[in-house]
């Protein structure tokens, strides 16, 4: 949790779990996105330069604790306590962390343009970034006409060495040795994007057109209420 730099910094939205009846006691905590987990695999390694970029895929449980979230972002399933998300990480060469980033952010909005939602890029600022670890970050924000704003989806960040210097991740190859660049994304958090097929899909009589895209998943072109 420390090496991905969720702790200190973002403390107060982790959940701890009491180790008072485990033989070993240590401090065990509830992850709020796959980096600890997938990151953390790498931790203390010297990773061979001529196999990198690795690239990770995660389906993530996750759990923040939301301090300081009020009103009505609180209500429903757009901000939740438990949620899950689709993620994105790559370990990589100093050199190929820019290029990762683009590619995370070329697979966000192909999925966004394959539901047919429209969506707005934006490139944050450090000070509004998520966390420390950022040198870059953007979100993917869905048009919500319900409540007349625009929601995030998904993010990507560009942390460059931040998180591999805490968690000591190097690479060596022909060109020298160094730190490693750690990239990651949040794919789809699946309750939002739930949220923004329903806005953009729903019809005036309460039934919900199924996107073109997931007809066949779904095999079903409509979603009909209940008792319809």
């Amino acid at each position: 949790m420390y090496g991905p730099s969720h702790i200190p910094e973002g403390r107060d939205q982790v959940y701890a779990i009491k180790t008072d009846n485990v033989e070993e006691e240590a401090e065990l905590f509830l992850v709020g996105s796959s980096e600890p987990a997938n990151f953390s695999y790498f931790m203390d390694q010297t990773l061979d330069a001529a196999e990198l970029p690795v690239k990770l895929f995660a389906y993530t449980p996750c759990f923040r604790s939301e301090a300081g979230s009020w009103g009505q972002d609180v209500k429903g399933i757009k901000r939740m306590h438990q949620f899950d998300k689709i993620e994105m990480n790559a370990v990589c060469l100093p050199d190929q962390s820019a290029a990762l980033y683009e590619e995370f952010g070329q697979i966000n909005e192909w999925l966004l343009q394959e539901l047919a939602l429209p969506y707005r890029v934006v490139d944050k600022c450090h000070g509004d970034a998520g966390y420390l670890a950022s040198h870059r970050q953007r979100d993917m924000e869905v048009w919500m006409s319900g409540t007349g704003e625009f929601m995030e989806v998904m993010t990507d960040t560009n942390a460059t060495d931040y998180q591999a210097r805490r968690l000591n991740i190097r690479y060596k190859g022909a060109s020298g040795r160094g730190f490693c660049h750690l990239v990651n994304d949040t794919g789809c958090a699946m309750g939002r994007l739930l949220i923004a097929i329903l806005d953009n899909y729903q019809q005036p009589d309460g039934a919900v057109q199924v996107p073109a895209a997931l007809q066949r998943v779904v095999q079903k072109s409509v979603l009909q209420p209940k008792g319809a």
